[in-house]
Formats: C-alpha cells, sequence, structure tokens
C-alpha cells in the first residue's frame, strides 16, 4: 500500500507535465536569395576592345615617366640656371644640333649676347612657346662642320663662388678662350673686363 507522500509526489508530476502542443513554422527572416542571369561569354568583345586601345597601366606608366623626366631635368634649371645653360650647349654641340632652346631669362640672355659678341654662337632669339618664354639658340660650326666650342665649363657655383680682380684674372688657353664674368658693369667677357679695368664673378670658361 503506498503511503500519502507517494500520491502527492505522483499528483505533483502529472500536474508538472505540458500536453503535447502542436508545432508552428518559424516566420522567414529573409527573403530567399535572388538568382542572376547568368552572363554569357563575349570573347569577341575582349579581343576587339584590346585592339582598339592600348592599356591604361601601359598609358599610365609613360605618363609617370615623362613627369619624372622633367621632374629630373627643372632642378637644376631652378637652383643654377647659368649650369642648366652650359650644359644644354654643350649636349647640343656635341650632337652636332644646329639649334637648341632654353628656358628665358634675362642672366641667360646676357650670357647668350657675350657668346655671340665673342664668336663662339651665331645668334639667338627669345621666342613664346606653348605660352613659356624659350632662348632658341643657333649654334656655330667650321666650314668642314668642326666645332667651335670646344670647351663650356662652369667655374662659379651657388655653392662655391669663385671671384677674380682684373689683376689675377685667368688666362684662358692662352688668351684662344674667355671667361664670361658677372661685374657691377653686367655680364660681360674677360676681354671687356681687361678693358674696363674690372673684376667679378667668373660664371664659365670657354674655348
Amino acid at each position: 500500500m503506498s503511503s500519502g507522500k507517494d500520491f502527492v509526489a505522483r499528483e505533483a508530476a502529472e500536474d508538472s507535465q505540458v500536453p503535447d502542443a502542436p508545432l508552428q513554422s518559424l516566420p522567414t527572416l529573409r527573403t530567399p536569395a535572388r538568382v542572376l542571369p547568368e552572363i554569357p561569354n563575349l570573347p569577341y568583345l575582349l579581343q576587339e576592345s584590346r585592339a582598339e586601345g592600348r592599356d591604361p597601366g601601359s598609358e599610365k606608366g609613360e605618363l609617370v615617366g615623362s613627369e619624372s623626366a622633367e621632374r629630373a631635368t627643372n632642378p637644376m634649371s631652378m637652383t643654377d640656371p647659368v649650369a642648366d645653360l652650359l650644359t644644354r650647349i654643350r649636349n647640343a654641340n656635341s650632337n652636332g644640333y644646329k639649334t637648341m632652346k632654353v628656358p628665358y631669362s634675362v642672366f641667360k640672355k646676357n650670357i647668350l649676347r657675350v657668346l655671340k659678341e665673342q664668336g663662339f654662337i651665331v645668334d639667338y632669339t627669345a621666342e613664346m612657346e606653348k605660352g613659356k618664354g624659350i632662348l632658341r639658340v643657333e649654334l656655330k660650326y667650321g666650314p668642314d662642320g668642326e666645332k667651335i666650342i670646344r670647351s663650356i665649363r662652369r667655374v662659379s657655383t651657388p655653392g662655391r663662388r669663385v671671384y677674380t680682380s682684373v689683376e689675377k684674372m685667368p688666362d684662358v688657353l692662352g688668351g684662344l678662350g674667355i671667361t664670361i664674368l658677372s661685374t657691377p658693369r653686367g655680364v660681360i667677357s674677360s676681354v671687356e673686363a681687361r678693358k674696363l679695368k674690372i673684376g667679378g664673378e667668373v660664371l664659365c670658361e670657354v674655348w
């Protein structure tokens, strides 16, 4: 015979059981993925595109290269315009060019004036090109194409200024060459400086 405690415990267990409830479907949280239409394979379009144009990557590389080359030449033109002028003359002369050009400045123009006066170049003109001033220089050669300018080099530099008095003015190649000086009377040749009995900054030597 079961005791009263067993009966009470059995009733409590029956009351705690939950009767079977019908299952309910969960609500849809997101819409089903949409299937995109398949892209057809069009190889002929890709071939035409490659044939008509150049690779954008290679075009960009050329532009950057051009910009880098320009930037490589500008620093000398800005920091030492005299050295830039002399380098351009030297390169054009060594390659036998009849003419060359250089960015315009009054100082460069005065140096070219001296070179013309002393017979080292034929002429020079100031022109406008693409909205910028330039100096076009006509180089000089002998009747058989021999170079009139054998050497042209910078003497005084922004980092090392070289000055001379009229008494100590250098004699270039025994008088066959000249120095170009910046003096209180302007940019002149050593020939003119001796006549005026003045010295100055030795810009370059030419022979």
